[in-house]
């Protein structure tokens, strides 16, 4: 203080989360950045103008240009093998719906929750460019193990299973160390001096996502189905040019080198050093000694202020993060249940087929298209009608609007569900099927655990259906009409049983009745209810009662061999429209045939197809004829696959203004020596919200019908969205070193004095009570 200048008195600012000392003439706004007006969002640096973000792109720093392309081509590696991931899952590695998005969720979530490592990484040993270099190689080596691990002809089933989960547990530890560092080292090229050029940074990076994501989302899942290898689809392919993309991005990253500009690394990992505080806090509060208001200054002066300030503010970051975890929830649930639901819709277009794992595309597309859109032409619009001017604003607004989504979802889930003539199973639920054959009828009671359910009535020629729990023992007794004593012996006791234990989720039997040798049988076939739709229009399945030879089905050209010693095939693709059916019998598909028929497949049905012998005398088995049926098991009027076009443009919205806006937050709100760290507590969000998915669905949502799915999601949403908004009534924007007070700096240096010896100081003959601290964080 030079002489003569009159001292200012000091103050304990009444808004600050850490109680921090500012001179009065520098306080923020009495408001949080969630309720403040236009006039007090402290927190946008510029005004922004139509068009202003464009021309702010051109100052970009050259060395910016090498980082967007290499995220664009890593995220094109990351989301094109995400993409096709579930149906991987469900189709080559046979694992149920609950298992496939379980496993799915888990992956993600190892992805968002390795960046605590990287982040560690970076601010205490490598820096963000080394850790991204060296993370680079283990993901990369991720990739190859992924890609090979899927060729059939060099692994078992059990081999592909283990090589997919070794391949994706290095993809995760490797998109984990660099994720939190990319973005934060691009954003430190950025001068501190040109906010909005920062911004625009973020903004940019994230379209440059989105480019990746979007072409990796059409071409991947068109390599996996238009591409045949070893007899199948062609996930080989489909995942090895991922990893291609992945070699193609780190040479991007590494031709860039000599433009970076590094940041000094910290030398200290700031999650350790925060533990240490947190325990020397804990101590130091109960024992002895001067109090704090703001508990973790209890750690002084063992931790210099300017750490424990860094330290709180990573604090309030973390506990703005919790609530978008339910954000993220919903959100990644587009590669899993929203899959799923394409799955059950029509994709052909007639002109094109859209895939199930295509439809993500739509987001990467949109996301490209809102955020230039969005920040050149609806914020500035928005803020000229006092509307969603702060960045807390904006995130509140996005889970409102993935709530939406999902409301949507649940809508659309029951306009699919009424086209269908019986429930979808849950994952906790089987079903059977009693398949009539013969031309009499039979009446069924249905039994669970020896307990009398239900009583029905199946027709000549007919099939009639029966859902249960999956953990039940289930019998089927079956009563002859007495017609059908022409065509095999009545049983003496009058019933025919038909016993099922050990049922897995998810799946069915059918139960082909017939007569052999004048005696009533029946042969089981075990498989999922519905198939998956690609690019086939439907399904058909198979059963011969012919025990001494192959059977040939032909339909519409198509040759399909029913082996003897088994009697049934399963899950075969085929094309809607009129379908000529024609069979024979024998060692070889010359061979004469036997029995005929023409019918009509719908887009989307499932058909069994059946044949068996038709007696006209039990007696005289030499007088039958082979007779070949169709039955409809599935013949649904299915929605087109457009109508989920509707709930990905709302959570799109969402997404810009979530996540967009988050990265951003997550950067601007952090010390200049954490961001990495910073941006790996954003990240830690959405690997809370899969771990939430994973809980969900392993002990509630998996038991519900996907409808009621939706409609979970949707209240669980909105329950983040009304917390979020409350605990941003209560956010104060960050103050950067650089703008405290010099009398900030000069009291609090020492982190020895309390908050009433400064009261004291500034109120010397004030002997009333000391000035209370509204606001002032209890971390």
């Amino acid at each position: 203080m030079t002489p003569g200048e009159e001292k200012k008195p000091l103050a304990v600012s009444a808004i600050s989360p850490v109680g921090y000392l500012e001179e009065p003439d520098r306080r923020l706004s009495k408001r949080s950045e969630f309720t403040m007006s236009v006039e007090e969002a402290e927190d946008v640096p510029e005004k922004e103008e139509v068009g202003a973000g464009c021309r702010a792109i051109r100052e970009f720093p050259v060395s910016i240009w090498f980082i967007f392309l290499n995220e664009l081509c890593e995220r094109f590696s990351f989301y094109g093998m995400k993409a096709i991931l579930t149906l991987y899952f469900t189709n080559v590695l046979l694992w149920s719906d609950d298992t496939a998005i379980t496993a799915y969720h888990t992956f993600s979530m190892m992805c968002y929750l390795t960046p605590i490592l990287g982040a560690i990484i970076a601010d205490t040993w490598w820096g963000k460019y080394k850790t991204i270099i060296v993370f680079s190689l283990v993901y990369a080596l991720g990739h190859v193990v992924k890609s090979i691990s899927t060729i059939p002809v060099w692994f078992n089933h059990t081999e592909m299973a283990a090589g997919t989960i070794l391949g994706l547990a290095l993809i995760a530890l490797g998109t984990g160390g660099i994720k939190p560092c990319v973005c934060s080292f691009g954003g430190d090229q950025i001068p501190e001096d040109k906010p909005l050029l920062k911004d625009m940074f973020f903004s940019v990076f994230y379209v440059s996502i989105n480019i990746g994501a979007f072409v990796s989302m059409v071409v991947t899942p068109i390599l996996r189905e238009d591409v045949q290898c070893f007899d199948k689809d062609c996930y080989t392919l489909a995942f090895g040019v991922p990893a291609v993309l992945f070699i193609v991005a780190t040479c991007l990253f590494v031709a860039g080198t000599p433009l970076y500009k590094n940041m000094k690394v910290v030398g200290e990992s700031m999650i350790v050093r925060a533990c240490g505080a947190i325990a020397s806090a804990f101590r130091n509060r109960f024992s002895e000694g001067k109090k704090f208001d703001t508990f973790i200054y209890h750690a002084s002066p063992m931790y210099e202020k300017s750490f424990l300030d860094e330290l709180i503010q990573l604090g309030r970051i973390f506990v703005m993060t919790l609530p978008t975890a339910l954000f993220f929830m919903g959100f990644d649930q587009q590669g899993s249940t929203w899959t799923i639901q394409a799955q059950q819709m029509d994709g052909n277009l007639g002109f094109i087929t859209l895939y199930p794992d295509q439809m993500q595309f739509i987001n990467s597309l949109l996301v490209i298209i809102l955020v230039p859109v969005t920040y050149n032409v609806i914020y500035p619009l928005l803020h000229k009608c006092h509307l969603l001017k702060t960045r807390l604003q904006k995130m509140g607004a996005g889970m409102v609007l993935a709530c939406c989504a999902f409301i949507l979802a649940a809508f659309l889930q029951f306009k699919i569900d009424t086209t269908l003539p019986f429930d979808r199973l849950t994952s906790s639920q089987s079903s059977v099927w009693a398949v009539n054959t013969l031309p009499c009828g039979f009446d069924v009671q249905f039994f669970e655990d020896g307990d009398f359910v239900s009583e029905s009535e199946v027709l000549p020629h007919d099939l009639i259906r029966f859902s249960y729990g999956s953990s039940k023992d289930i019998t089927l007794e079956l009563t002859p009409e007495p017609t059908c004593a022409e065509y095999f012996d009545l049983p003496e006791s009058g019933n025919y049983s038909i016993s099922k234990t050990d049922s897995s989720g998810e799946t069915t039997a059918y139960f082909y009745l017939y007569s052999e040798h004048g005696k009533l049988t029946h042969t089981e076939q075990s498989k999922s209810e519905e198939s998956s739709s690609t690019s086939f229009d439907c399904y058909f399945s198979f059963f011969s009662s012919s025990t001494t030879n192959n059977t040939y089905f032909f339909v519409s050209d198509e040759e399909y061999v029913v082996e003897a010693k088994s009697r049934v095939l399963s899950d075969k693709e085929g094309n809607k429209g009129s379908q000529n059916v024609s069979v024979t019998l024998g060692n070889a598909a010359d061979e004469d045939v036997v029995a005929e028929t023409v019918f009509k497949a719908k887009y989307g049905g499932i058909y069994l197809l059946t044949l068996t012998q038709n007696l006209t005398d039990k007696n005289s088995p030499e007088d039958s004829v082979w007779v070949v049926q169709v039955f409809p098991v599935l013949e649904a009027e299915m929605v087109n696959i457009l109508w989920q076009v509707p709930q990905y443009v709302v959570i799109t919205f969402a997404e810009v203004l979530v996540s967009v806006t988050g990265l951003d937050f997550a950067y601007s709100e952090s010390g200049a020596g954490v961001k990495a760290c910073a941006q790996a507590i954003w990240l830690l969000g959405d690997a809370i919200g899969n771990f939430m998915d994973i809980v969900l669905f392993s002990a509630v949502l998996g038991q519900m019908q996907t409808v009621y799915q939706f409609f979970v999601n949707a209240g669980i949403i909105a329950a983040g969205a009304i917390t979020f908004m409350i605990l941003a009534c209560f956010y104060k924007p960050y103050i950067p070193k650089s703008r405290t007070g010099s009398v900030y700096n000069e009291i609090m240096e020492s982190n020895l004095v309390t908050t009433d010896d400064l009261n004291k100081q500034e109120n010397p003959n004030d002997n009333a009570k000391p000035l209370s601290v509204s606001g002032q964080s209890e971390f």
